[in-house]
């Protein structure tokens, strides 16, 4: 009897660990793609002043 809610027990731990791992992943995903964004934009931005510096030069 003990083993078998054990082993019940343990699937419901794994599926709620699988759960939250997923949940993470998802988090962090959002966070990388917002971090990644901004970088990109910023990037962006500097490159924009980077040629218009290059422009009042001349």
């Amino acid at each position: 009897m003990g083993a078998v809610l054990g082993g019940s027990l343990g699937v419901a731990g794994k599926i709620v660990g699988i759960g939250v791992a997923l949940n993470g992943g998802i988090v962090l995903a959002g966070i990388g793609a917002l971090v990644g964004f901004l970088g990109v934009k910023a990037y962006k931005k500097n490159k924009i002043i980077k040629i218009e510096k290059k422009n009042d030069g001349h």
